[in-house]
């Protein structure tokens, strides 16, 4: 897993950004228990980012809708600069 750079003064509030390198299954049950177990990540405004490589091969399905059930906002790589913009600001 790629894991994007975060400031080093990250507000409770800021979103954190997830970058696996298999968007399936075992990507949301590793990306999910590392975020419900780090510190301040569930602060009420905190927002977890995952980015899915769709570059070769949609994104699965099932991994999708499992993060979606978490509440996950999912960007496609396809979609980055799009997105990421508007969900990194809101």
């Amino acid at each position: 897993q790629l894991r994007l750079p975060v400031p080093a003064q990250r507000q409770p509030s800021d979103p954190v950004c997830q970058a696996p390198n298999r968007f399936d299954k075992d990507a949301v049950k590793d990306i999910m228990f590392g975020w419900m177990t780090e510190e301040g990540s569930q602060a009420q405004d905190s927002r977890l980012i995952v980015i899915g490589d769709d570059r070769q091969t949609p994104l699965q399905r099932g991994a999708l809708t499992a993060f979606r059930n978490y509440g996950v906002t999912v960007i496609p790589y396809s979609k980055l600069e799009e997105r990421a913009p508007v969900e990194l600001a809101a």
